[in-house]
């Protein structure tokens, strides 16, 4: 572990650096707006089109339906890059409540935490495949 933490790692911090500006800048205010709106499971429409809508606008490709044909569902990635490879994972969905759904289990913040993880780490990927050559 002290490797991983304790060592000056420059392109490490450079996505650190780059998915916490994006969080500022970006993706906290896209987080409070699908928390304002929420979609209970199988039914996120509005949270998928602006997640994915993002990712798009960043270089990535979605290719939606991809998990037992569900439709709110979908990949993302950048056509054309060769490896390293990142997956995340994200969630959007709501609790179903008494009243009302809510986003009681933050997934709400899930989706763009897990775009500034992608985001950030991609845009370094790919920097530093283009000084690598």
């Amino acid at each position: 572990m002290a490797r991983l933490t304790g060592a000056r790692d420059a392109r490490r911090d450079a996505v650190i650096a780059r998915a916490k500006d994006l969080m500022d800048r970006e993706l906290l205010a896209m987080a409070d707006d699908i928390t304002r709106h929420p979609e209970t499971g199988w039914k996120e429409e509005r949270s998928v089109k602006i997640l994915t809508d993002y990712l798009t606008a960043h270089g990535f490709d979605v290719e939606p339906g991809v998990a037992v044909s569900r439709r709110p569902s979908w990949r993302a990635y950048r056509k054309g890059t060769l490896g390293p490879n990142l997956g995340v994972i994200v969630e959007y969905d709501a609790l179903r409540g008494t009243s009302r759904d809510f986003h009681g289990d933050q997934h709400s913040a899930q989706g763009p935490v897990g775009l500034a993880a992608a985001v950030g780490r991609g845009g370094v990927l790919t920097s530093s495949r283009r000084r690598a050559r």
